[in-house]
């Protein structure tokens, strides 16, 4: 039986085109694909606010 981590990254990677960083990004902020790729722009460049950004 694969470990629930390995369930949810198969869809996360999937949506996200195999990009690793946005599929990490949909699961740590609970986002979209789209919002995902855009994380980093909102969080001005700091990659452990970008989950903070998905928020506001």
């Amino acid at each position: 039986m694969p470990a629930a981590d390995a369930v949810e990254d198969g869809p996360a990677l999937a949506g996200n085109d195999g990009e690793g960083r946005n599929a990490v990004r949909t699961l740590l902020a609970s986002a979209d694909a789209p919002t995902a790729a855009r994380l980093p722009q909102d969080a001005h460049g700091h990659p452990r606010k970008a989950p903070e950004a998905a928020a506001a």
